[in-house]
Order: structure tokens, then sequence, then C-alpha cells
């Protein structure tokens, strides 16, 4: 679908979002995704910096899903 919407609409990219839970944004509460199309420079602020996670953190999260 992101090709077929790429040479419609001639975008430079895509973001592909999907949305779970109100805090993250979602408003319809059934499964579902956005595509929406990037032009270089138009200023869309769909960007985060990501931060970092420590080794210490990493291994309590990955022994309380593993619970």
């Amino acid at each position: 679908m992101a090709g077929k919407l790429t040479d419609a609409l001639n975008c430079d990219g895509f973001n592909i979002v999907q949305n779970n839970g109100e805090i993250a944004g979602q408003t319809v509460f059934h499964f579902h995704m956005h595509l929406i199309p990037r032009y270089e420079g138009d200023g869309v602020g769909l960007n985060w910096t990501p931060g970092n996670l420590s080794d210490e953190d990493k291994e309590e999260i990955l022994h309380k899903v593993k619970e």
C-alpha cells in the first residue's frame, strides 16, 4: 500500500503509525494504522529522540516480562 501511495502522491517517504491506548493518542478503540505521506521539508513533527536504556533497567524489564 505504501508503495502505491508513494507513486500516486509522489512523496519522499511514509510514517506508519499505530497508537495503542489513550495516553498514546488512540481515539478510535479498534486496531488501525495510519500511513502518513512525508515530503522533504514538510515540518511534520512526528520525530522524537530516543532515550538511553541502562543495562540495569533492561534486565529489570526483561525479568518483569518473563514473569
